[in-house]
């Protein structure tokens, strides 16, 4: 009977799975390659082109000419933000037209994606504890990428959100199985891919994890080095005026008019509060006469505010011997909550959260779902699966109606469901250590 009862289950989850391809097939390959503007990847492959001819990526004009020399003379162009390593590895790229090379990432961002939800799957069951519910789980995270706006973003505009992606879930995954020294290198690849992932230096270290503290920190250097060692050390320093234009109040080619601090689409907290306190902003009716200075300074304050909250569960975080070894598995849950919690803080803490990059909620809410199921924490549950179809959406943030009154705050719609996801992050990692840590489990 109970073979049966097994046969016709996956029998069904076979089905869901067939009929959810089909709709990944429509909604996030053929509608975003109908779409296809490649507007990211378009600078990407750009400053790709410059690095490996050993011309200059972040300069305006060297761009437009590299531009002119790939056919994209007449394209509207956005600055190449990224350390040469990044164009270093995406040079396999190099002897494409934009055309085709814009084409391949494509397909390489779906690969990278099912990478993704592969991993996910077998993490997820072990904290539900169902070895035979990989498909049913597989086919819930399919189903969150069909419905993720960000992730049609992503796709269209080229970006690299994807690869971020897989490599917190790769070292997620090395991390839960005590692989650190793995973990760390992976992120330390990561880290010089795009800036942001560099965070999980300071997680390793509040966390007491220094086998993968120092594996990240060694991977970077030698990464750096070599980068240096195939591009020179001059476009590299090049970079630091490129970095600090992406501080809080600021941009990028703001002398060619660009805004990108204080766009729409642009979901940081530092957004937020230039829209509601700088009068002159010039995107919104802003709610008090402020200026620039008082936004960037409530911006650190905030960010800062959220740091504090991470810094004090990471550090508390930390079982006594004896509890750890009477219940190591709501141990290892806890830290990985604490892990969950360093990558919401990579979004959250810079200048820019452009829409798009939401797209990697995917692998948080993953496992603040499991979670929430293997602890019948039902009303985390609820609100987790509340707060990622918020991010899914698709929103209109240029639309008249955001631009003032209460509105305002709508226009950073996606920012506040992703704050309460890292809340809930550590409320989890927190009321996991304080059960481990319970006298009547360390007994």
């Amino acid at each position: 009977m109970r073979a049966m009862e097994r046969k016709g289950r996956r029998t069904l989850q076979v089905f869901f799975l067939v009929l959810l391809s089909a709709a990944y097939a429509y909604f996030q390959v053929w509608r975003p390659l109908m779409g296809l503007h490649s507007n990211d990847f378009k600078h990407i492959y750009l400053g790709m082109q410059a690095i490996w001819e050993g011309g200059d990526p972040y300069g305006a004009l060297s761009l437009l000419s590299v531009a002119r020399d790939h056919g994209l003379g007449h394209a509207s162009l956005n600055p190449y933000v990224y350390l040469p390593f990044t164009g270093i590895v995406l040079g396999f790229m190099k002897p494409l037209a934009f055309p085709s090379a814009a084409l391949l990432w494509f397909a390489i961002n779906h690969i990278l994606l099912l990478a993704t939800i592969l991993i996910c799957s077998y993490e997820t069951i072990k904290i539900i504890n169902n070895r035979g519910g990989w498909l049913g789980v597989f086919n819930l995270l399919l189903l969150c990428a069909v419905i993720s706006h960000p992730l049609s973003r992503t796709l269209t505009a080229g970006q690299l959100n994807l690869v971020l992606m897989l490599c917190y879930a790769a070292a997620f995954a090395l991390m839960a199985r005590g692989r650190d020294v793995l973990a760390g290198a992976i992120l330390g690849f990561a880290a010089l891919f795009k800036i942001a992932p560099g965070f999980f230096l300071l997680h390793w270290v509040l966390v007491r994890r220094w086998r993968a503290f120092w594996a990240m920190a060694v991977t970077s250097v030698v990464l750096l080095a070599a980068s240096v060692a195939i591009v020179g050390l001059r476009m590299h320093l090049d970079f630091l005026p490129m970095l600090r234009q992406m501080g809080y109040g600021r941009s990028t080619w703001e002398e060619y008019g660009a805004t990108f601090w204080k766009d729409p689409w642009n979901q940081s907290i530092n957004s937020l509060l230039t829209h509601l306190f700088v009068s002159s902003n010039r995107i919104t009716l802003a709610w008090y006469e402020g200026t620039q200075t008082l936004a960037n300074a409530l911006t650190w304050v905030v960010s800062l505010a959220l740091l504090g909250c991470y810094g004090f569960v990471a550090w508390t975080a930390t079982s006594p011997q004896a509890s750890r070894a009477a219940c190591a598995a709501t141990f290892d849950l806890s830290s990985q909550g604490l892990y969950m919690a360093a990558l919401f803080l990579t979004l959250l803490l810079p200048s820019l959260l452009w829409d798009h990059y939401l797209v990697i909620l995917i692998l948080p809410v993953a496992w603040l779902a499991a979670v929430a199921c293997s602890q019948k924490w039902w009303g985390v549950f609820i609100t987790c699966v509340g707060c990622y179809l918020a991010t899914a959406i698709p929103i209109r943030f240029d639309l008249e109606f955001f631009r003032a009154g209460m509105s305002v705050l709508l226009m950073s719609a996606k920012l506040y469901p992703t704050l309460i996801l890292y809340g809930l992050c550590l409320h989890a990692s927190l009321r996991l250590k304080n059960a481990c840590s319970s006298p009547q489990n360390a007994a």
